[in-house]
């Protein structure tokens, strides 16, 4: 194996990775305001992506209108998921509210089947479609917005956490909901925000992906099992394992189908995931933000 198709592998693993980081962290911000986990995570992202693509290619908006508006509809029905379906379910513990969540996950797959059809869409890049190279490799322009603008959303929200009330509030819930409470936090609103951020996030992965992959009503169950698998490997709440975990995914994917054969990737991070808890059942980074 060469210098370049080392190059390649690595560019290629760090695109995907990025979505699967997007994915995982919106998986860590629900988990850590609400103590579980939303399943339906991975429709949502592939809401963003075909609500994109149906805005820019059959109604014509602008790229930038078009992706505001599939987040605002992911920010909104995802809020209205925890603070009408998820609180009203009062005697539901939290395994039978993460069984809920998966229902609705199977329902928007449903929804898009129905009104949508089966059929894949895609969407233009955001600029030139001629590849960019770098020591021998190409990457597409594409991956350089995807990369981009993963690295600007995953910074926003550290900052978010460290440097706002609602950040600092969802990380008191995330340690100990009810001493939050005595303090004056309400963790209710905490919940619907970290909802509405992580269906937020799930839809821009899907919307920054959807001109590289084309995608259906059917993939997000894979996108949920890759966020869910990158969320364990860095650690289960930890935002800066979220990211760890993404990235690790994505490269793993892009040398083991380069190297090996495309039917091991698929199978390669499942076998991660096995192995990081064999070692470190914490994850890589315990747990840590």
């Amino acid at each position: 194996m060469g210098s370049t198709e080392i190059i390649q592998f690595t560019l290629s693993g760090i695109t995907l990775g990025s979505i699967y980081a997007l994915i995982a962290l919106g998986f860590a911000v629900m988990l850590n305001a609400t103590g579980m986990l939303n399943f339906a995570q991975g429709q949502f992202v592939m809401l963003g992506g075909v609500l994109s693509a149906v805005f820019v290619v059959s109604s014509g908006w602008p790229i930038i209108a078009a992706i505001s508006v599939a987040i605002v509809v992911g920010v909104v029905l995802n809020g209205f998921v925890e603070r009408v379906v998820l609180r009203n379910a009062k005697r539901a513990d939290r395994v039978s509210k993460e069984l809920i969540t998966l229902g609705i996950g199977i329902v928007l797959e449903s929804l898009v089947l129905l009104f949508l059809g089966a059929d894949d869409l895609s969407m233009p890049y955001f600029s030139s479609v001629v590849p960019f190279r770098l020591w021998g490799a190409t990457m597409p322009s594409q991956a350089i917005w995807i990369i981009g603008v993963s690295v600007a959303a995953m910074t926003l929200l550290i900052l978010f956490y460290r440097h706002t009330i609602y950040g600092i509030a969802m990380l008191a819930c995330s340690m100990n909901r009810e001493a939050a409470s005595l303090v004056g936090i309400r963790p209710a609103r905490v919940s619907t925000i970290a909802f509405a951020l992580g269906g937020g996030l799930g839809v821009l992965g899907g919307a920054l992906i959807i001109p590289l992959v084309p995608m259906n009503f059917s993939v997000g169950l894979i996108m949920s099992l890759k966020g869910f698998a990158a969320l364990v490997i860095g650690g289960l709440g930890s935002v800066t394992g979220a990211i760890a975990g993404g990235l690790l995914i994505g490269l793993l994917e892009a040398f083991s189908a380069g190297l090996l054969s495309s039917f091991y990737k698929e199978i390669t991070p499942m076998l991660m995931v096995i192995l990081v808890l064999l070692v470190w059942p914490r994850g890589l980074f315990g747990g840590r933000f």
